[in-house]
């Protein structure tokens, strides 16, 4: 189990080889491997492996893990020789299936699946890693970097600016600026510092003090305004919530040539659908019907509807109901169209 956001060397990886062909073996019985890199300074943004010795090109076995400690604590631990965690995990599934049967028992992975949000909302370094009786660690030595914040990813981006219409002055220094909307930006008098405007909201911060943006992101209680799905991406024009409970939620919906959505049906809201570019094919109810410019499709609640692009395709969807307006409206039917 690796995360997506690592910044590093060949050998990381070879590590990650060398963590399954152990785990495989287990010749020393642990219950979990970990990744450890060596740590160029305190950080409160890392989880930190204490081992018992120090074994070059061995597994080595982990005396201690603390999780994200202050910064005093972060100290005391590198005096101790401890390593970053690259939150790499390699373990046995029967381990891990023990584990969930502390929360929830039970013998079908549907029945999981159905209560999967009544488990704890708990990271695995907290409700696993940190109580781990029996832990191993393999030694990484390279560059190694967490770009899970704007901090590090700057520090990588070969680019000061990223998207367009986005103006500088000269009395700024060391600022990066990511630009995801048709709006012009312009920066004046910062220094080390990220700008990133997005669909979904706009940050300004300090770059040291963007590690710290958890706590007021959860703050946020919206539903996304732009997604990246598979067969290509929307973006929220406009929502509202009046108070008798209707709902209007408009969508500039983009579908790649070749790709289609989903065949499906809503119990709760009808759809307009508006075609504004492109050619494609919709299949409503079992009939399909090609679509072009200007074509305007009306989609009652319970009507199956599904839409395939020929050649890259935009539309305007505009939904109408009782309730909010979420994914668990959606209900796909499996059959091929």
């Amino acid at each position: 189990m690796l995360p997506i956001d690592a910044f590093a060397e060949d050998s990381y990886f070879s590590g990650i080889q060398k963590m399954a062909d152990t785990i495989a073996q287990d010749t020393q019985n642990y219950d979990l491997l970990l990744l450890g890199a060596l740590p160029t300074y305190p950080s409160e943004k890392y989880g930190y492996i204490v081992p018992e010795t120090y074994q070059q090109d061995s597994v080595m076995r982990v005396a201690s893990f603390k999780e994200k400690p202050s910064l005093d604590y972060a100290e005391q631990l590198l005096a101790q020789g401890a390593y970053w965690n690259c939150g790499v995990f390699a373990f046995r599934l029967e381990y891990m299936l023990k584990k969930l049967d502390y929360e929830y028992t039970s013998d079908s992975y549907l029945k999981i699946a159905e209560h999967y949000h009544d488990l704890p909302c708990e990271s695995f370094d907290y409700a696993v890693v940190e109580k781990a009786s029996s832990m191993g660690m393999i030694e990484y030595r390279g560059l190694w970097k967490d770009l899970g914040t704007w901090n590090t990813l700057t520090e990588e981006m070969k680019q000061s600016v990223v998207g367009q219409s986005v103006y500088i002055a000269d009395t700024c220094e060391n600022i990066h600026v990511l630009n995801m909307l048709d709006t012009p930006i312009i920066v004046m008098g910062l220094s080390n510092s990220v700008v990133v405007a997005s669909h979904d909201g706009i940050l300004v911060s300090d770059k040291q003090q963007s590690s710290y943006i958890k706590p007021y992101a959860d703050k946020i209680k919206q539903r996304p305004m732009y997604e990246q799905r598979s067969w290509g991406d929307y973006r929220v024009l406009d929502y509202g919530l009046d108070n008798d409970g209707n709902s209007t939620l408009t969508k500039k919906m983009h579908i790649r040539a070749g790709e289609q959505i989903s065949y499906q049906y809503h119990k709760k809201r009808m759809e307009l659908w508006s075609i504004t570019k492109g050619e494609g094919v919709v299949y409503q109810d079992d009939v399909k019907r090609k679509v072009f410019r200007n074509d305007i499709l009306s989609i009652p609640p319970l009507s199956k509807h599904g839409i395939a692009a020929i050649t890259d395709l935009e539309f305007i969807e505009v939904q109408l109901g009782e309730s909010a307006l979420d994914e668990d409206d959606i209900f796909r039917i499996t059959e091929h169209w």
